[in-house]
């Protein structure tokens, strides 16, 4: 799931919508992703099912987005793209690993953005139905926030201590090239010139002398040398390049990038993915010695450079999904604990009154959190003085103040339920006595 406007407009529809149009617009969209060419089959097909599944979850479960989305990748799209990389390149290598991270923290951050903008946005009334409640739900504030509160610092430290990395590493290549140059230039200055004679006539102790010196020089290193004329003909290497053959190191292939008189050299090849690509590389560095008509090239593998980065970026993302995968279930347990019982509190305070009325009891219970049971002791004390108030209007307009007796709205009271009860349709007696107009 790429962080686009396609991934982040499907998440708006699953919002909007639900599950089947959801679905069928995430099929349109990476199918044609996938004709194009702009998306893997494997990436597509992942992210289908995780736009259909978070459709799915939060039509039966009622679920959040960002949980949603979480569970998805924990339980199903992190595992499965592992799969589909076991099958296809028969291990799980640190590419592997970076990708399915990098999926997950984009689909993570996609589903923050689209939360955020229903949240807060007057985006969530354009639903279907068209309605919706006002005001904000408080554990999807916490949610959001929490989250923010961890993505965008992480993510700045990542991106100036991935930028800090690339300029060390940069440093480091243009700093060994340097000292290894100058170690050859100083060989050849040291050369008479009949050596050198000999070797631009590709003489053979010469050039036996230069490939020795040369892999002296650049033992363990990993970096290949090709020293060459200026017409490109090679006179001595510590690689498998033929000796008096031509050299032309670009040729071919594509220059990516360039740093300091260094080049990225990337095969021109198909790769199962950009950072495959790269572990083929080469940093070079080409340098003309005008003084002897010569040019050096010194090539190093980009691999153990892309090794180390790939490695720290690792690390970095496993501590930031290990944060995120303990704010949900941090909220989950916030969302039993505390809005479980705000939930119930608010069911049991739901028609107090006619609950009294009709002499329904209320049955208060119990928590361990100190804030919630005071709310529900207050709650307890509001309904006991309601009730007490009932009782006393009930006996000021049923029975008469002065002497206690029932009162004529009383009788008739009594009257009205004797004519329907069981006794209905009986003939019915009435005894009046008229104590001089007294009551």
């Amino acid at each position: 799931m790429q962080f686009s406007i396609a991934s982040v407009s499907l998440l708006i529809v699953v919002c909007l919508y639900g599950l089947k149009e959801s679905a069928i617009a995430a099929i349109f969209v990476y199918g044609t992703s996938v004709v194009l060419g702009v998306t893997e089959q494997q990436s597509a097909v992942v992210s289908i099912a995780a736009i259909t599944f978070i459709a799915w979850r939060m039509r039966i479960r009622h679920d959040g987005l960002i949980t949603s989305t979480l569970l998805f990748w924990l339980l199903a799209g992190g595992p499965i793209m592992a799969l589909l990389a076991t099958i296809t390149y028969g291990n799980i290598n640190q590419i592997v690993v970076f990708h399915i991270q990098k999926e997950i923290t984009i689909a993570l951050l996609s589903c923050l953005l689209v939360d955020v903008l229903f949240t807060y946005s007057p985006l969530k009334r354009l639903g279907a139905d068209g309605k919706v409640s006002i005001g904000f739900h408080f554990n999807r504030i916490m949610i959001n926030t929490s989250l923010s509160a961890i993505t965008i610092p992480y993510l700045l430290y990542m991106s100036i201590a991935g930028y800090n990395s690339t300029k060390r590493m940069e440093d480091l290549v243009h700093n060994t090239f340097v000292s290894q140059l100058q170690t050859i230039e100083s060989y050849l200055h040291n050369q008479t010139e009949n050596d050198l004679f000999a070797l631009k006539q590709q003489g053979i102790v010469q050039v036996a002398r230069l490939n020795q010196e040369l892999q002296n020089i650049f033992a363990d290193t990993g970096t290949e040398i090709v020293v060459t004329n200026y017409n490109n003909i090679v006179m001595a290497s510590n690689s498998s390049v033929t000796i008096g053959g031509t050299f032309i190191w670009y040729m071919g292939d594509s220059i990516a990038d360039r740093f300091a008189n260094i080049y990225y050299w990337v095969p021109n090849k198909e790769f199962g993915s950009e950072l495959e690509k790269w572990s083929y590389a080469y940093i070079i560095r080409e340098k003309e010695l005008p003084l002897l008509k010569l040019k050096t090239v010194m090539m190093t593998p980009f691999a153990p450079f892309l090794s180390n980065l790939l490695s720290a970026y690792i690390y970095q993302l496993w501590v930031y999904m290990l944060f995120c995968f303990a704010m949900l279930i941090l909220s989950v347990l916030y969302n039993r604990i505390f809005f479980k019982l705000l939930e119930k509190l608010a069911e049991t305070t739901t028609g107090i009154p006619t609950r009294l009325a009709d002499g329904n009891g209320i049955e208060w219970y119990k928590s361990s959190i100190i804030e919630i049971d005071t709310l529900v002791n207050n709650f307890k004390t509001v309904t006991d003085n309601l009730e007490g108030m009932f009782h006393r209007t009930h006996h000021l307009a049923y029975y008469d103040s002065l002497t206690g007796l029932p009162n004529r709205l009383s009788m008739q009271d009594e009257l009205i339920k004797m004519f329907g009860s069981q006794y209905a349709g009986r003939n019915l007696a009435l005894m009046f006595f008229d104590l001089d107009r007294f009551k």
